[in-house]
Protein backbone atom coordinates (compact mmCIF):
# COMPACT_ATOMS: atom_id res chain seq x y z
CA UNK A 1 0.00 0.00 0.00
CA UNK A 2 1.49 3.69 -0.61
CA UNK A 3 0.78 6.74 0.60
CA UNK A 4 1.31 9.71 -1.24
CA UNK A 5 3.09 7.11 -3.94
CA UNK A 6 5.36 6.07 -1.18
CA UNK A 7 4.73 2.50 0.51
CA UNK A 8 3.31 2.57 4.12
CA UNK A 9 4.65 -0.38 6.37
CA UNK A 10 4.18 -0.87 10.05
CA UNK A 11 7.68 -0.19 12.20
CA UNK A 12 8.61 -3.00 14.20
CA UNK A 13 9.46 -1.49 17.60
CA UNK A 14 11.00 1.61 18.05
CA UNK A 15 14.39 1.23 16.66
CA UNK A 16 15.79 4.47 17.52
CA UNK A 17 16.14 2.96 21.24
CA UNK A 18 19.31 1.60 20.82
CA UNK A 19 20.54 4.37 18.34
CA UNK A 20 19.83 7.26 21.53
CA UNK A 21 21.09 5.20 24.20
CA UNK A 22 21.79 8.81 25.96
CA UNK A 23 18.19 9.66 26.20
CA UNK A 24 16.31 7.02 25.33
CA UNK A 25 14.20 8.30 21.87
CA UNK A 26 14.70 12.23 23.45
CA UNK A 27 16.24 13.64 20.38
CA UNK A 28 14.42 14.79 17.50
CA UNK A 29 15.89 15.57 14.00
CA UNK A 30 13.77 17.92 11.81
CA UNK A 31 15.33 18.39 7.71
CA UNK A 32 14.05 21.81 5.89
CA UNK A 33 14.47 20.83 2.03
CA UNK A 34 15.41 23.64 -0.54
CA UNK A 35 14.02 22.70 -3.49
CA UNK A 36 15.76 24.15 -6.99
CA UNK A 37 19.07 24.97 -5.62
CA UNK A 38 19.54 27.67 -3.20
CA UNK A 39 21.89 30.49 -4.44
CA UNK A 40 24.11 30.59 -1.15
CA UNK A 41 25.79 33.97 -1.99
CA UNK A 42 22.47 35.96 -1.87
CA UNK A 43 22.10 33.96 1.16
CA UNK A 44 24.56 34.56 3.18
CA UNK A 45 26.17 37.52 1.34
CA UNK A 46 30.08 37.85 1.29
CA UNK A 47 29.49 41.46 1.08
CA UNK A 48 32.99 42.22 1.72
CA UNK A 49 34.09 40.61 -1.56
CA UNK A 50 34.51 42.70 -4.39
CA UNK A 51 34.10 39.79 -6.82
CA UNK A 52 30.88 38.99 -5.85
CA UNK A 53 29.93 42.48 -7.04
CA UNK A 54 32.24 42.19 -9.93
CA UNK A 55 30.23 38.94 -11.28
CA UNK A 56 26.96 40.06 -10.05
CA UNK A 57 26.60 43.32 -11.44
CA UNK A 58 22.71 43.91 -10.86
CA UNK A 59 21.71 40.84 -8.42
CA UNK A 60 24.42 41.56 -5.35
CA UNK A 61 23.31 42.47 -2.21
CA UNK A 62 24.69 45.81 -0.89
CA UNK A 63 24.44 46.81 2.46
CA UNK A 64 21.88 49.98 0.85
CA UNK A 65 19.95 46.95 0.46
CA UNK A 66 19.66 46.47 4.29
CA UNK A 67 21.69 43.05 4.38
CA UNK A 68 22.04 41.90 8.41
CA UNK A 69 25.35 41.91 9.52
CA UNK A 70 26.77 38.57 11.17
CA UNK A 71 29.56 40.35 13.01
CA UNK A 72 32.72 38.91 14.14
CA UNK A 73 34.49 40.53 11.54
CA UNK A 74 33.90 37.60 8.91
CA UNK A 75 32.46 39.62 6.17
CA UNK A 76 29.37 37.26 5.75
CA UNK A 77 25.56 38.67 6.23
CA UNK A 78 22.32 36.94 5.71
CA UNK A 79 19.70 37.86 3.45
CA UNK A 80 17.85 41.04 4.19
CA UNK A 81 14.69 39.33 4.85
CA UNK A 82 16.22 36.75 7.17
CA UNK A 83 15.33 38.54 10.14
CA UNK A 84 14.11 35.35 11.78
CA UNK A 85 17.57 34.11 11.43
CA UNK A 86 18.83 37.27 12.86
CA UNK A 87 16.85 36.44 16.23
CA UNK A 88 17.99 32.92 16.28
CA UNK A 89 21.66 33.88 15.75
CA UNK A 90 21.93 36.31 18.64
CA UNK A 91 20.14 34.57 20.53
CA UNK A 92 23.15 31.24 20.08
CA UNK A 93 20.39 28.91 18.77
CA UNK A 94 21.94 29.17 15.38
CA UNK A 95 24.93 27.59 13.40
CA UNK A 96 26.31 28.48 9.57
CA UNK A 97 28.11 25.68 7.79
CA UNK A 98 30.21 27.29 5.54
CA UNK A 99 30.94 25.98 1.65
CA UNK A 100 29.03 22.42 1.45
CA UNK A 101 29.26 20.13 -1.57
CA UNK A 102 31.15 17.28 -2.73
CA UNK A 103 33.55 16.15 -5.26
CA UNK A 104 32.52 16.22 -9.02
CA UNK A 105 29.19 17.90 -8.57
CA UNK A 106 26.13 17.22 -10.32
CA UNK A 107 24.26 20.18 -11.69
CA UNK A 108 21.29 18.45 -12.21
CA UNK A 109 18.11 18.73 -9.97
CA UNK A 110 16.94 14.99 -10.17
CA UNK A 111 21.09 13.54 -9.44
CA UNK A 112 21.88 15.96 -7.30
CA UNK A 113 18.63 15.42 -5.05
CA UNK A 114 19.15 12.20 -5.07
CA UNK A 115 22.92 13.06 -3.67
CA UNK A 116 22.00 14.52 -1.04
CA UNK A 117 19.17 12.68 0.06
CA UNK A 118 20.91 9.34 -0.28
CA UNK A 119 24.10 10.42 0.86
CA UNK A 120 26.02 8.57 -1.77
CA UNK A 121 28.30 11.06 -3.63
CA UNK A 122 28.69 11.74 -6.78
CA UNK A 123 30.23 8.25 -7.99
CA UNK A 124 27.56 5.74 -6.49
CA UNK A 125 23.76 5.10 -7.23
CA UNK A 126 21.89 4.53 -4.09
CA UNK A 127 17.94 3.76 -3.92
CA UNK A 128 18.02 4.27 -0.32
CA UNK A 129 18.39 7.76 1.91
CA UNK A 130 21.14 8.11 4.51
CA UNK A 131 18.66 8.36 7.37
CA UNK A 132 16.64 4.86 5.92
CA UNK A 133 19.75 3.12 6.45
CA UNK A 134 20.14 4.95 9.76
CA UNK A 135 17.00 3.35 10.88
CA UNK A 136 17.80 0.25 9.39
CA UNK A 137 20.78 -0.35 10.51
CA UNK A 138 19.83 0.54 14.49
CA UNK A 139 17.38 -1.96 14.24
CA UNK A 140 17.90 -5.26 12.27
CA UNK A 141 14.86 -6.89 13.06
CA UNK A 142 12.51 -3.95 11.73
CA UNK A 143 8.84 -5.09 10.67
CA UNK A 144 8.18 -7.68 13.35
CA UNK A 145 5.50 -5.50 14.90
CA UNK A 146 3.27 -3.03 14.11
CA UNK A 147 3.28 -0.11 16.46
CA UNK A 148 0.88 3.29 16.62
CA UNK A 149 3.50 6.02 15.91
CA UNK A 150 5.68 6.66 13.04
CA UNK A 151 9.51 6.58 13.45
CA UNK A 152 9.94 9.25 10.27
CA UNK A 153 7.19 11.53 9.10
CA UNK A 154 7.81 13.41 5.66
CA UNK A 155 5.17 16.43 4.67
CA UNK A 156 6.15 17.30 0.95
CA UNK A 157 5.02 17.10 -2.18
CA UNK A 158 7.14 14.50 -3.90
CA UNK A 159 8.24 11.10 -3.07
CA UNK A 160 11.44 11.63 -1.78
CA UNK A 161 14.03 8.31 -0.77
CA UNK A 162 15.15 10.01 2.29
CA UNK A 163 13.53 7.22 4.86
CA UNK A 164 14.13 3.96 2.44
CA UNK A 165 16.04 1.56 4.35
CA UNK A 166 17.46 -1.75 2.58
CA UNK A 167 14.28 -3.49 2.56
CA UNK A 168 11.52 -1.11 3.90
CA UNK A 169 10.55 2.27 3.77
CA UNK A 170 11.16 3.76 6.92
CA UNK A 171 9.01 6.42 7.16
CA UNK A 172 5.23 8.10 6.02
CA UNK A 173 4.53 11.00 3.56
CA UNK A 174 1.38 13.11 3.40
CA UNK A 175 1.82 15.14 0.01
CA UNK A 176 0.54 18.52 1.84
CA UNK A 177 -0.63 20.00 5.09
CA UNK A 178 -4.02 19.57 3.41
CA UNK A 179 -3.95 15.48 3.28
CA UNK A 180 -2.51 15.76 7.07
CA UNK A 181 -5.42 17.32 8.80
CA UNK A 182 -7.37 15.08 6.44
CA UNK A 183 -6.72 12.41 9.40
CA UNK A 184 -6.52 14.63 12.17
CA UNK A 185 -10.48 15.48 11.11
CA UNK A 186 -11.26 11.44 11.56
CA UNK A 187 -8.66 10.15 11.82
CA UNK A 188 -8.12 8.04 8.06
CA UNK A 189 -6.23 9.74 5.48
CA UNK A 190 -9.55 9.75 2.97
CA UNK A 191 -13.39 10.39 3.80
CA UNK A 192 -14.77 7.19 2.21
CA UNK A 193 -18.36 8.52 1.28
CA UNK A 194 -17.48 11.56 -0.63
CA UNK A 195 -17.22 9.78 -4.07
CA UNK A 196 -19.02 9.47 -7.49
CA UNK A 197 -22.38 7.47 -7.43
CA UNK A 198 -22.03 4.53 -9.95
CA UNK A 199 -19.28 1.69 -10.36
CA UNK A 200 -16.54 4.37 -10.26
CA UNK A 201 -17.40 5.65 -7.11
CA UNK A 202 -17.88 2.21 -5.69
CA UNK A 203 -14.44 0.82 -6.85
CA UNK A 204 -12.49 3.98 -5.04
CA UNK A 205 -14.85 3.78 -1.78
CA UNK A 206 -13.60 0.45 -1.64
CA UNK A 207 -9.61 1.61 -2.59
CA UNK A 208 -9.83 4.17 -0.09
CA UNK A 209 -11.14 1.83 2.65
CA UNK A 210 -8.24 -0.50 2.02
CA UNK A 211 -5.33 2.85 2.36
CA UNK A 212 -7.39 3.52 5.68
CA UNK A 213 -7.64 0.35 6.82
CA UNK A 214 -3.60 0.24 6.41
CA UNK A 215 -2.39 3.83 7.77
CA UNK A 216 -2.35 2.01 11.09
CA UNK A 217 -1.05 5.80 12.29
CA UNK A 218 -3.43 8.02 12.32
CA UNK A 219 -5.27 7.65 15.72
CA UNK A 220 -2.23 8.45 17.70
CA UNK A 221 -1.00 11.34 15.24
CA UNK A 222 -4.34 12.80 16.14
CA UNK A 223 -4.31 12.16 19.39
CA UNK A 224 -0.79 13.77 19.58
CA UNK A 225 -1.91 17.03 17.66
CA UNK A 226 -5.12 17.08 19.79
CA UNK A 227 -2.73 17.10 22.79
CA UNK A 228 -0.86 19.65 22.13
CA UNK A 229 -1.76 23.46 22.30
CA UNK A 230 -1.61 25.46 19.11
CA UNK A 231 0.72 28.37 17.98
CA UNK A 232 0.96 31.11 15.92
CA UNK A 233 2.36 30.82 12.48
CA UNK A 234 2.94 33.54 9.93
CA UNK A 235 0.00 33.60 7.23
CA UNK A 236 0.61 32.42 3.23
CA UNK A 237 3.51 30.25 4.00
CA UNK A 238 3.23 26.66 3.26
CA UNK A 239 6.78 25.98 5.18
CA UNK A 240 5.15 27.49 8.54
CA UNK A 241 2.25 25.40 7.84
CA UNK A 242 4.06 22.07 7.45
CA UNK A 243 6.06 22.93 9.94
CA UNK A 244 3.26 24.01 12.43
CA UNK A 245 1.84 20.57 12.13
CA UNK A 246 5.28 18.98 13.04
CA UNK A 247 5.24 21.26 16.27
CA UNK A 248 1.98 19.77 17.26
CA UNK A 249 3.01 16.24 16.48
CA UNK A 250 6.04 17.15 18.78
CA UNK A 251 4.66 19.00 21.24
CA UNK A 252 1.59 16.16 21.64
CA UNK A 253 4.44 13.56 22.56
CA UNK A 254 4.36 11.77 19.33
CA UNK A 255 7.50 9.22 19.36
CA UNK A 256 8.17 10.25 15.82
CA UNK A 257 12.33 10.84 15.84
CA UNK A 258 12.90 12.40 12.62
CA UNK A 259 10.83 15.17 10.38
CA UNK A 260 10.97 15.98 6.65
CA UNK A 261 9.63 19.33 5.42
CA UNK A 262 10.48 21.08 2.41
CA UNK A 263 9.68 24.62 0.04
CA UNK A 264 10.38 24.72 -3.52
CA UNK A 265 10.86 27.49 -5.53
CA UNK A 266 14.51 28.14 -5.92
CA UNK A 267 15.76 27.28 -9.22
CA UNK A 268 16.17 31.08 -9.54
CA UNK A 269 17.11 31.58 -13.51
CA UNK A 270 15.63 34.74 -13.78
CA UNK A 271 14.77 37.37 -12.13
CA UNK A 272 15.63 35.99 -9.04
CA UNK A 273 15.84 39.52 -6.64
CA UNK A 274 12.15 39.54 -6.60
CA UNK A 275 11.48 35.56 -6.01
CA UNK A 276 14.53 35.05 -4.05
CA UNK A 277 13.41 37.88 -1.83
CA UNK A 278 10.09 36.45 -1.35
CA UNK A 279 11.79 32.70 -0.39
CA UNK A 280 13.93 33.90 2.05
CA UNK A 281 10.65 35.82 3.83
CA UNK A 282 9.10 32.72 4.24
CA UNK A 283 11.73 30.87 5.12
CA UNK A 284 13.39 33.12 8.26
CA UNK A 285 9.55 33.50 9.21
CA UNK A 286 8.54 29.99 9.16
CA UNK A 287 12.00 28.71 11.02
CA UNK A 288 11.73 31.43 13.41
CA UNK A 289 8.13 30.65 14.75
CA UNK A 290 8.86 27.21 14.60
CA UNK A 291 11.53 27.92 17.23
CA UNK A 292 9.71 30.12 19.21
CA UNK A 293 6.94 27.34 19.57
CA UNK A 294 9.52 24.44 20.62
CA UNK A 295 11.14 26.97 22.72
CA UNK A 296 7.99 28.27 24.96
CA UNK A 297 7.04 24.81 25.21
CA UNK A 298 9.85 23.31 26.58
CA UNK A 299 11.34 21.21 23.64
CA UNK A 300 14.14 23.37 22.05
CA UNK A 301 17.02 21.75 23.50
CA UNK A 302 15.11 18.58 21.84
CA UNK A 303 15.07 19.29 18.45
CA UNK A 304 17.35 19.91 15.83
CA UNK A 305 16.92 21.95 12.51
CA UNK A 306 18.67 22.15 8.99
CA UNK A 307 18.24 23.17 6.02
CA UNK A 308 19.92 22.07 2.55
CA UNK A 309 19.51 21.90 -1.15
CA UNK A 310 20.14 19.77 -4.21
CA UNK A 311 23.47 22.57 -5.47
CA UNK A 312 24.34 25.61 -4.61
CA UNK A 313 24.56 28.34 -8.04
CA UNK A 314 27.41 29.91 -9.84
CA UNK A 315 28.95 33.16 -9.28
CA UNK A 316 28.47 34.78 -11.86
CA UNK A 317 24.92 36.32 -13.02
CA UNK A 318 22.98 34.94 -16.12
CA UNK A 319 21.64 37.23 -18.83
CA UNK A 320 18.11 37.01 -17.07
CA UNK A 321 19.12 38.25 -13.84
CA UNK A 322 19.68 35.22 -12.68
CA UNK A 323 21.96 32.04 -11.39
CA UNK A 324 22.35 28.76 -12.94
CA UNK A 325 22.97 25.73 -11.66
CA UNK A 326 25.95 25.96 -9.39
CA UNK A 327 28.16 23.84 -6.50
CA UNK A 328 28.79 24.36 -2.89
CA UNK A 329 26.39 26.65 -0.45
CA UNK A 330 25.91 26.96 3.14
CA UNK A 331 23.79 24.83 5.25
CA UNK A 332 22.06 26.32 8.13
CA UNK A 333 21.62 24.29 11.83
CA UNK A 334 18.73 25.57 14.63
CA UNK A 335 18.11 24.35 18.22
CA UNK A 336 18.77 24.65 21.40
CA UNK A 337 21.72 22.38 21.83
CA UNK A 338 23.64 24.37 18.30
CA UNK A 339 26.86 25.16 18.80
CA UNK A 340 26.40 28.49 16.93
CA UNK A 341 28.90 30.24 15.00
CA UNK A 342 30.45 29.59 11.82
CA UNK A 343 32.17 26.38 11.29
CA UNK A 344 34.19 25.82 8.02
CA UNK A 345 35.76 28.10 5.55
CA UNK A 346 33.77 30.48 3.60
CA UNK A 347 33.53 30.30 -0.12
CA UNK A 348 36.60 31.44 -2.06
CA UNK A 349 35.50 33.74 -4.99
CA UNK A 350 38.93 33.58 -6.28
CA UNK A 351 39.62 30.02 -6.06
CA UNK A 352 36.86 28.60 -8.72
CA UNK A 353 37.33 25.14 -11.05
CA UNK A 354 37.24 24.66 -14.64
CA UNK A 355 33.27 25.74 -14.96
CA UNK A 356 33.66 28.69 -12.92
CA UNK A 357 32.29 26.93 -10.17
CA UNK A 358 33.16 27.08 -5.97
CA UNK A 359 35.50 24.30 -4.83
CA UNK A 360 33.69 22.59 -1.49
CA UNK A 361 34.99 23.12 1.87
CA UNK A 362 33.10 20.90 3.38
CA UNK A 363 31.46 17.58 2.38
CA UNK A 364 27.68 16.97 3.16
CA UNK A 365 28.59 13.32 4.39
CA UNK A 366 30.73 15.10 7.17
CA UNK A 367 27.78 17.05 8.29
CA UNK A 368 25.53 13.75 7.79
CA UNK A 369 27.81 11.96 10.40
CA UNK A 370 27.98 14.95 12.92
CA UNK A 371 24.28 14.57 13.44
CA UNK A 372 24.51 10.99 13.24
CA UNK A 373 27.01 10.52 15.69
CA UNK A 374 27.07 13.72 17.64
CA UNK A 375 23.06 14.39 17.63
CA UNK A 376 21.40 11.18 17.42
CA UNK A 377 24.25 9.18 19.13
CA UNK A 378 24.87 5.85 16.58
CA UNK A 379 27.68 4.45 17.19
CA UNK A 380 30.81 5.69 14.44
CA UNK A 381 31.48 2.46 12.72
CA UNK A 382 27.53 1.98 12.29
CA UNK A 383 28.17 5.90 10.86
CA UNK A 384 30.89 4.64 8.49
CA UNK A 385 28.96 1.33 7.61
CA UNK A 386 25.61 4.24 6.66
CA UNK A 387 27.90 7.14 4.53
CA UNK A 388 30.17 4.10 2.48
CA UNK A 389 33.36 5.39 4.52
CA UNK A 390 34.61 7.69 7.66
CA UNK A 391 34.39 11.11 7.61
CA UNK A 392 35.00 13.32 10.24
CA UNK A 393 32.79 15.33 12.46
CA UNK A 394 31.94 18.96 11.90
CA UNK A 395 31.30 20.37 15.53
CA UNK A 396 28.10 22.13 15.06
CA UNK A 397 26.56 19.87 18.20
CA UNK A 398 27.03 21.65 21.53
CA UNK A 399 26.27 18.32 24.09
CA UNK A 400 26.80 15.49 21.60
CA UNK A 401 26.19 11.88 22.85
CA UNK A 402 28.70 9.08 22.92
CA UNK A 403 27.52 6.19 21.88
CA UNK A 404 28.13 3.06 23.97
CA UNK A 405 29.49 1.10 20.98
CA UNK A 406 32.31 3.86 20.37
CA UNK A 407 34.46 0.95 21.66
CA UNK A 408 37.89 3.05 19.51
CA UNK A 409 36.89 6.24 22.11
CA UNK A 410 35.12 4.70 25.05
CA UNK A 411 36.54 1.51 25.71
CA UNK A 412 33.55 -0.92 27.24
CA UNK A 413 34.69 -2.17 31.07
CA UNK A 414 31.03 -4.31 31.34
CA UNK A 415 29.60 -6.72 28.88
CA UNK A 416 26.04 -7.62 28.91
CA UNK A 417 24.78 -10.91 27.86
CA UNK A 418 21.70 -12.14 26.11
CA UNK A 419 18.92 -12.78 28.66
CA UNK A 420 17.79 -16.68 29.15
CA UNK A 421 15.25 -17.90 28.39
CA UNK A 422 14.12 -15.52 25.66
CA UNK A 423 11.50 -15.46 24.52
CA UNK A 424 9.95 -16.31 28.21
CA UNK A 425 6.83 -15.71 30.14
CA UNK A 426 7.24 -16.36 33.80
CA UNK A 427 11.18 -15.35 34.56
CA UNK A 428 14.43 -14.58 32.51
CA UNK A 429 17.56 -14.16 33.67
CA UNK A 430 19.81 -10.76 33.12
CA UNK A 431 23.63 -11.87 32.98
CA UNK A 432 26.42 -8.96 33.37
CA UNK A 433 30.33 -9.07 33.64
CA UNK A 434 31.90 -5.55 35.42
CA UNK A 435 35.50 -5.34 34.84
CA UNK A 436 35.80 -1.95 37.33
CA UNK A 437 33.78 -1.33 40.28
CA UNK A 438 30.82 1.08 39.43
CA UNK A 439 27.64 2.20 39.83
CA UNK A 440 25.31 0.02 37.91
CA UNK A 441 21.93 0.57 36.30
CA UNK A 442 19.55 -1.70 34.43
CA UNK A 443 16.28 -0.59 33.39
CA UNK A 444 13.59 -2.42 31.54
CA UNK A 445 11.95 -0.45 28.71
CA UNK A 446 8.59 -0.71 26.09
CA UNK A 447 9.18 -0.17 22.51
CA UNK A 448 8.08 3.68 23.25
CA UNK A 449 10.92 4.57 25.40
CA UNK A 450 9.09 4.08 28.69
CA UNK A 451 10.51 3.14 31.62
CA UNK A 452 8.82 -0.27 33.01
CA UNK A 453 11.46 -1.85 35.92
CA UNK A 454 14.06 -0.41 37.55
CA UNK A 455 16.32 -3.68 38.62
CA UNK A 456 19.36 -2.28 39.58
CA UNK A 457 20.58 1.48 41.11
CA UNK A 458 23.71 0.79 43.09
CA UNK A 459 27.41 0.78 43.45
CA UNK A 460 28.73 -2.93 42.66
CA UNK A 461 32.30 -3.98 42.83
CA UNK A 462 33.89 -5.80 39.74
CA UNK A 463 32.60 -8.95 39.29
CA UNK A 464 29.75 -11.61 37.13
CA UNK A 465 26.01 -10.85 38.19
CA UNK A 466 22.78 -12.17 37.16
CA UNK A 467 19.59 -10.75 37.90
CA UNK A 468 15.76 -12.01 38.08
CA UNK A 469 13.40 -10.59 35.82
CA UNK A 470 10.03 -11.13 36.61
CA UNK A 471 7.44 -9.58 34.06
CA UNK A 472 4.05 -9.65 36.01
CA UNK A 473 1.27 -7.94 34.19
CA UNK A 474 2.91 -6.26 31.34
CA UNK A 475 1.80 -7.91 27.70
CA UNK A 476 3.35 -9.87 25.78
CA UNK A 477 5.79 -8.05 23.24
CA UNK A 478 9.01 -6.86 22.49
CA UNK A 479 11.16 -4.96 25.35
CA UNK A 480 14.22 -4.07 25.94
CA UNK A 481 16.89 -4.38 28.85
CA UNK A 482 19.87 -1.53 29.60
CA UNK A 483 22.72 -2.02 31.53
CA UNK A 484 24.48 1.56 32.28
CA UNK A 485 27.70 1.32 34.28
CA UNK A 486 28.84 4.97 34.42
CA UNK A 487 28.32 6.68 32.00
CA UNK A 488 28.31 3.87 29.27
CA UNK A 489 25.37 2.00 28.75
CA UNK A 490 24.59 -1.61 26.56
CA UNK A 491 20.90 -2.51 25.60
CA UNK A 492 19.64 -5.61 24.20
CA UNK A 493 16.33 -7.08 23.14
CA UNK A 494 13.23 -9.62 25.22
CA UNK A 495 10.07 -10.73 24.34
CA UNK A 496 7.50 -11.92 26.63
CA UNK A 497 5.41 -14.66 25.34
CA UNK A 498 2.28 -15.38 27.41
Amino acid sequence: MQLGGVPVKAFGGNPLLQAFQETLGDRILVLIQLNGGNDGLNTLVPFQNDIYYQKRPTIALKTTDNIIDLGMNSGQALHPNLTGFKSLWDAGDMAVLHNVGYPSASLSHFRGTDVLLSGSGATNYWTTGWLGRSLAAEYPNFGTNQPNEPLAVQIGTTASMLFNGNDYNMGIMMQSPTEFYNIIGNGNLYNENDVPVGNYGNQLKFVRSVVNDSFVYGQSMKAAYDRSAAATYPASNNLGNSLNIVSRLIKGGLSTKMYTVNIGGFDTHANQLVSHGNLMTQLGNAVKAFMDDLKAAGKMDKVMVMTFSEFGRRIIQNGSGGTDHGTAAPMFVFGGNVNAGFHGTPADLANIDSAGNLKHGTDFRAVYATMLKDWLGIAPNTVNDILGQNFNTVGFVDNPIVSADAKEELPQQFELNPNYPNPFSQKTLISYQLDIDAHVQIKIFDTLGRIVALLKDEQQSAGFYEVSFVPNELASGTYLYELKVGEQRQVKKMVIQR
